[in-house]
């Protein structure tokens, strides 16, 4: 009964979420979500707490995750029979979805801690994140293939050749403080966590849209022009030496003012077996990066450039090329694009994916547990800023939401050995992928010393079928004796 009011929950959530539900590979660490003993689940949910100890120190841990739409197989092809690669275009068109992208993300906790007072449980720890995003030109390389024409047949004038999610990238640490308090005569745990971001780098392309447009009797192109890389933090651009400096006393300046706020929020509830949980994790506008700002524009502007042909009667004077001719037409074209480098260009936001889960587990004592999970995520926040601006002639930048559905079972074996295994389903708006399996171990020698190892989200063991895994390992310091049959 509670196992089917889990589904009709997580099916009524999908519906609130509307149109815009694609999942893509967007690898997470799941299934640490339902582990007995790790205390990592907490970072997932601030109301999961490892109530088998009553302090834990989490020594410095890494984790690295990454994800792609299509295999290296789409891409290329071995053709048995000429022994020769060919580049297969079809494939790799059909794996490809409008927001898609190629994204990685690295972590390093620097130092966590955790302590139990009774029905209170505090946590801190520090972390330091990288993330890199790289849109794909999905229009771009389908009209490469059937041309400016839609699928009904009808002619579509505008390529869109660049947009604004193309290219992504930051750095920044986080301070987290954060707090669950089990509620008397009810197994309800509650929890919270605030998060200080602290922006050491980033780079952008959220406001730049680059457009073709043919008229209806083809004989004029236009081009819609509005670029802009948006940089800030410890990394500047000299203009006097056109090269790139690393500044280490900005990278460690904790004053200045690239910084953000998040939060999250969870619940626990146990009903007999049952295990039922909610988070909403990294609430936040995102990072507000106001020092330090750099931007490269259009020395005028967004621009509009038609290009109407070449009389040859011009170009040919008494049997030869003139050249003169088509190098002021270049430089006519060229001029209105020329890029314009600003320092302290004002200020703007990064956003921080927010990510939701919603569990469900059920236990056989302290041996077995198997849970399902549902992890999902905005790409740019519930509370980012829109980075497009009407004025431009920009598109809205969509908000997109992904999601996973990971199956887990864990085995705990006398009390200092748990494997994880699970599976994770993706459906990408038209595919769905049944199987990315992944494996989690914890050891826990004398009860003191917990190593970890998990290996998560694994859409391939062959390299070339490969888009997605996520990996993660550390090491945590155990201090005191709870109830064994409890997590």
């Amino acid at each position: 009964m509670a196992m089917k009011h889990t589904k009709t929950l997580v099916f009524a959530v999908l519906l609130l979420l509307g149109t815009g539900v694609k999942a893509q590979y967007a690898p997470a660490n799941n299934l640490e979500y339902h582990s007995f003993r790790n205390p990592n689940a907490n970072d997932l949910n601030p109301a999961f707490f490892p109530i088998r100890n009553s302090i834990f120190v989490r020594l410095p841990q890494m984790g690295f995750e990454m994800g792609m739409p299509f295999a290296i197989s789409d891409v290329l092809h071995y053709d048995r029979e000429t022994q020769t690669t060919v580049l297969n275009f079809n494939d790799m068109l059909n794996a490809l979805h409008a927001d898609n992208d190629i994204r990685s993300a690295f972590d390093v906790e620097v130092l966590g801690a955790g302590a139990k007072f009774g029905s209170l449980f505090v946590t801190f720890n520090t972390r330091l994140h990288a993330d890199f995003n790289l849109g794909l030109p999905v229009q771009s390389l389908t009209t490469l293939e059937q041309g400016n024409y839609n699928d009904d047949g009808s002619s579509n004038n505008e390529l869109v050749v660049l947009d604004g999610d193309l290219l992504s990238t930051q750095a920044y640490a986080e301070v987290a403080l954060g707090a669950a308090y089990k509620l008397p005569m009810i197994d309800l745990t509650v929890g919270a966590r605030a998060k200080l971001l602290y922006g050491m780098f980033n780079m952008q392309t959220a406001n730049s849209r680059v457009s073709l447009t043919t008229s209806d009797n083809a004989d004029t192109l236009t081009a819609r022009i509005n670029y802009q890389l948006q940089q800030a933090g410890a990394v500047q651009y000299d203009t006097s030496a056109h090269e790139m400096i690393f500044n280490r006393n900005e990278l460690f300046d904790l004053s200045h003012a690239n910084s953000g706020l998040a939060f999250d929020l969870g619940a626990k509830y146990k009903l007999g077996p049952f295990t039922f949980s909610f988070a909403l994790n990294d609430i936040s506008r995102g990072i507000h990066w106001q020092q330090n700002v750099n931007t490269i524009t259009p020395r005028g502007g967004a621009a509009t450039v038609q290009f109407t042909g070449i009389d040859i009667s011009e170009m040919l004077v008494d049997g030869r090329v003139n050249t003169d001719t088509l190098t002021t037409l270049l430089n006519e074209k060229i001029d209105e694009l020329q890029p314009q480098f600003t320092q302290n260009a004002g200020s703007y936001w990064s956003p921080i994916p927010t990510k939701i889960m919603i569990g469900a587990s059920y236990s056989m004592g302290s041996l077995l547990r198997a849970g399902l999970l549902l992890h999902g995520q905005w790409d740019r926040g519930i509370f980012s800023i829109d980075e497009s601006s009407s004025a431009l002639g920009l598109p809205k930048i969509d908000n997109t939401f992904r999601f996973n559905t990971t199956a887990s079972v864990g085995v705990n074996l006398s009390d200092w050995f748990e494997v994880i295994v699970g599976s994770s389903l993706v459906y990408d708006g038209e595919h769905i992928d049944l199987f990315n399996p992944g494996c989690s171990m914890i050891f826990s020698a004398f009860g003191a010393a917990q190593i970890y190892f998990t290996v998560d989200y694994v859409s391939s063991i062959f390299f070339t079928d490969f888009k997605a895994f996520h990996f993660k390992s550390g090491m945590n310091v155990m201090i005191g004796r709870g109830n064994k049959n409890k997590s």
